[in-house]
């Protein structure tokens, strides 16, 4: 089968569709769903974020939201994409978008990298989807999330889904620590992998050397989540990691 290049299948849904639609979403809340797994991170204020596949910049917005006012640089295939993007955040430094393949990502690393919907039609992208990972981690210093399709929408046959038993040989491959949730809609998955001097802290390691020196702070970690981590400086993808412990 002869799969279609990312360029051209984005120029077919540019001339056809408008809104989110054009960027591959389906509407503005599958959109947010899949954000929303993907900012559920600790990101710093200052912290460089890399965005791969980044259509016309639209995960930038619920950054800032969050507080991001870092480096970030979007990368994509399509020219009216990154055209519209550099038009719509040109007041908003710093900030730039490169016509690139995440194949081969040509910048510096990054603390945070994303790619959201990149892998999710039967495209050139989703051909080289192990390798276009493994590209992108090689680029983060703290952590890379991506999602994507574990089982085809029905009636879908131009979309493109992986298992999900690769998706997690790839992320053990990779990291020993990672997390994958495939709960929050119909088919699709969010893997987040981290890189181990970001995720095994020295907070961290002395958060479970607390656990078992104080049985209550395993049911304030259950019952406070939040607080907790405030407290030790943790994100919340570090204290589930301790479920086992708990």
């Amino acid at each position: 089968m002869i799969l279609e290049p990312l360029p051209e299948k984005y120029a077919r849904l540019t001339a056809t569709r408008s809104g989110v639609s054009r960027v591959g979403w389906q509407d503005n809340l599958q959109q947010a769903v899949q954000f929303e797994m993907l900012l559920n991170l600790q990101i710093p204020i200052n912290a460089s974020v890399l965005d791969a596949g980044c259509g016309v910049g639209d995960l930038l917005p619920p950054l800032i939201e969050r507080g991001f006012a870092g480096p970030y640089t979007g990368l994509d295939m399509h020219p009216p994409f990154l055209a519209e993007a550099e038009s719509r955040f040109a007041a908003r430094p710093p900030v730039r978008f490169l016509l690139a393949d995440a194949r081969f990502p040509p910048v510096a690393p990054h603390d945070f990298i994303f790619a959201s919907g990149l892998f999710d039609y039967k495209t050139e992208a989703a051909a080289h989807w192990a390798q276009t990972i493994r590209a992108l981690a090689a680029k983060t210093t703290r952590a890379l999330a991506w999602n994507g399709y574990y089982r085809l929408p029905a009636r879908r046959s131009d979309m493109w889904a992986v298992s999900l038993p690769q998706v997690t040989a790839l992320c053990q491959s990779l990291s020993p620590y990672w997390q994958l949730r495939a709960d929050y809609a119909p088919g699709h998955y969010t893997a987040v992998v981290f890189k181990p001097a970001y995720w095994l802290t020295p907070a961290l390691q002395t958060l479970i050397g607390h656990l078992f020196l104080d049985e209550s702070l395993r049911a304030r970690i259950k019952n406070q989540p939040e607080t907790v981590a405030r407290r030790y400086g943790l994100s919340i993808q570090q204290l589930n990691f301790l479920d086992p412990l708990l």
